[in-house]
């Protein structure tokens, strides 16, 4: 399995709180997100592929080689403009090798075993999910329903707490490669996959202003 983290957002709903492209530096508990992400995927894949933006490319490059040390199987790779998550991990893929790819965004914190199961998990396409309050989730647009991915809002008649993917994602690497120019979205490619499996742990979006540590 090979790993991509996609670290080269602008960080636009945190605007005013972290300077722009600077969100995967964020500090958890003494650790930055980016490389809290970078360790945790090395135990489960060959090759981690970070995608940053010409604006945080030697942040990143400099705290996770200041944590980490010289690594030959962590790559960078810069996505030119802030095109989306798709168009970055199009352009990561020009350095994946393996049959599986693991899509770890950035700004997500994820405990290690949820990791360790998305790896394990050998179907066709492996979501992580969490679960949160019907509030909440009204930011996110897919959620989990008696096993069914649904592409729609969550509904209002939805339950207290309900299943929403948060990351990370598992895929073969051929379904990326013909899928890719067809989406616009993350969630879209998730809604071409037939066979899914999820995973339910305590994963955590840090993406908006409220969710900071």
């Amino acid at each position: 399995m090979d790993a991509v983290i996609l670290a080269a957002g602008r960080n636009d709903r945190l605007k005013g709180r972290v300077p722009a492209y600077l969100k995967p530096l964020i500090t958890v508990n003494g650790v930055s997100l980016i490389v809290d992400l970078v360790t945790k995927a090395l135990a489960v894949a060959n090759c981690v592929v970070i995608v940053v933006a010409p604006q945080n490319a030697q942040h990143i490059v400099d705290v996770v080689h200041s944590a980490l040390g010289s690594i030959k199987n962590i790559h960078y790779v810069i996505q030119p403009s802030a095109d989306g998550p798709v168009d970055a991990l199009d352009i990561a893929m020009n350095l994946v090798h393996d049959d599986r790819v693991m899509v770890l965004c950035a700004d997500n914190i994820i405990p290690l075993d949820v990791i360790v199961k998305c790896a394990s998990d050998k179907t066709e396409a492996v979501i992580s999910t969490s679960e949160m309050t019907h509030d909440k989730a009204q930011r996110f647009t897919y959620f989990v329903r008696n096993e069914v991915y649904e592409k729609q809002p969550v509904p209002k008649d939805a339950p207290n707490l309900v299943q929403v993917w948060v990351g990370p994602l598992v895929v073969h690497r051929g379904f990326l490669n013909a899928q890719l120019s067809q989406v616009d979205t993350l969630s879209e490619l998730i809604g071409l996959t037939i066979e899914r499996s999820f995973v339910l742990g305590n994963v955590s979006d840090i993406g908006v202003p409220e969710e900071l540590p």
